[in-house]
């Protein structure tokens, strides 16, 4: 055998042999280094970035953190977070969804527990997206989301199947109401009206649909026990004995908004002239609750979720929002300037609006308001501070995405759901638009 020969046989099976070993050996020591030992301390370094949104890479640098990934959580506030990896020294992880503005950042790992002095920084952000509609149309198409069409949506509400009730006007296409299921996929014909069909409201209890026409005492009922199949209905003046006993009689012109009051079960609406007045959902009877509220104007009501007896009404055409008590009588000044169209953000009676109509309130009490012809959607949080939660002011468009991505055209009913989600029917764009905070 050759010299080369023997050398090549001498490194192949005598130094790789070797090095395979070492490598093995090294390999061993480290995993054995990631194993946690539950009779030492974890320790906490640092963490990495100090601040984000949902889904940030999140590293966390220390010791004993083992590398079992389900011996490990990583907690932001009460917020449980994704655990991608550990790996002895470091955890890498994802920040979870809306845990808070100021987060102290805690780690688990076996029965050990661990927190941060320092302060990781929750960037809230919202997003929007279109699940319905294609800008442009003028007939409505029910179907699958993706083929769905609408004319000019005008308003939304929701029960607790999350199941949206839209309806349009009559200017582009004929006044119809549809059903939109998200989860099914689907948007449902139901109706058909013979005018203007404006801002529905859902009975808290029964679930049952109410369905303002434009003008008069009329309106629809839609029960889910019945398939949402549509009745009409009117509004009952009360008899002379029931007039006698308190009720006072009532006229309504036009009218724009239903809402439901959970305080006693009655539902109220508000006429252009200025009268508020509240019906029975039941006996269908109603009677003027008071007059001289906001005269000339069209009007959108929604009640406070945390405080019933008081009742939000968007005065659009005076470009403010007012509050009613329904204990006290008291109508007051909530947000934006009377008589004055702008846009501005800030404190309650600095902010200004243009043509403000459907609003809707989040479990938490935070105020959104579809500020028509500014092309945004306004939130005024617990604080009494207005922003624009997004959308460009002044400018119509159409787009999805972030605050400095999306656009509107004319956006006029807003509802949001039990998660906290908000639909906007986003009326010159014949879209159904969801605002999801991240």
């Amino acid at each position: 055998m050759r010299t080369r020969e023997i050398n090549l046989f001498i490194f192949f099976f005598c130094i790789i042999p070797t090095c395979i070993y070492l490598t093995s050996c090294s390999d061993n020591n480290d995993d054995k280094a990631e194993e946690y030992d539950p009779k030492n301390p974890i320790e906490l370094t640092r963490f990495f970035p100090d601040s984000g949104g949902i889904a940030t890479r999140f590293i966390i640098e220390g010791k004993n953190f083992g590398s079992d990934t389900a011996n490990v959580q990583v907690f932001f506030n009460e917020k449980k977070a994704t655990v991608l990896n550990v790996k002895g020294s470091k955890i890498y992880s994802l920040v979870p969804k809306l845990p808070g503005e100021f987060c102290n950042v805690t780690v688990v790992v076996g029965e050990q527990t661990e927190s941060f002095s320092d302060i990781f920084h929750y960037k809230e952000q919202y997003s929007v997206t279109t699940i319905a509609g294609q800008p442009g149309t003028e007939e409505f198409v029910e179907g699958p989301l993706a083929t769905a069409q609408f004319g000019l949506v005008n308003h939304v509400a929701v029960d607790k199947e999350n199941n949206l009730f839209i309806t349009q006007r009559k200017e582009v296409g004929a006044p119809i109401c549809s059903v939109l299921n998200e989860k099914n996929g689907t948007v449902t014909y139901l109706f058909k009206g013979t005018d203007n069909l404006n801002v529905p409201t859902v009975d808290d209890d029964t679930q049952i649909v109410y369905v303002p026409l434009d003008g008069g005492d009329t309106y629809f009922e839609m029960n889910p026990a019945n398939m949402w199949v549509p009745r009409t209905r009117q509004i009952l003046h009360p008899s002379a004995e029931e007039q006698a006993e308190g009720k006072k009689d009532f006229k309504i012109d036009w009218k724009h908004s239903f809402a439901f009051s959970r305080f006693d079960g009655m539902i109220y609406t508000r006429a252009w002239s200025g009268n508020l007045v509240r019906f029975d959902p039941e006996t269908r009877v109603g009677e003027l609750v008071e007059s001289g509220l906001g005269q000339s104007s069209d009007s959108y009501l929604v009640f406070d979720p945390l405080n019933p007896e008081i009742l939000y009404i968007s005065y659009t055409q005076r470009h403010c929002i007012y509050t009613y008590n329904l204990l006290t009588k008291e109508h007051k000044l909530f947000a934006g300037a009377p008589g004055q169209a702008g846009w501005n953000d800030g404190y309650l009676l600095d902010a200004e609006f243009n043509s403000p109509r459907q609003l809707t309130l989040d479990l938490e009490g935070n105020v959104f308001v579809a500020d028509e012809k500014n092309h945004c959607i306004r939130r005024i949080d617990k604080q009494g501070i207005v922003t624009t939660a997004i959308g460009q002011p002044g400018k119509s468009g159409y787009a999805d995405g972030t605050p400095e991505e999306a656009l509107f055209n004319s956006p006029r009913g807003a509802v949001v759901d039990a998660e906290g989600n908000v639909y906007i029917t986003d009326h010159e764009n014949r879209c159904i638009r969801k605002l999801t905070l991240q």
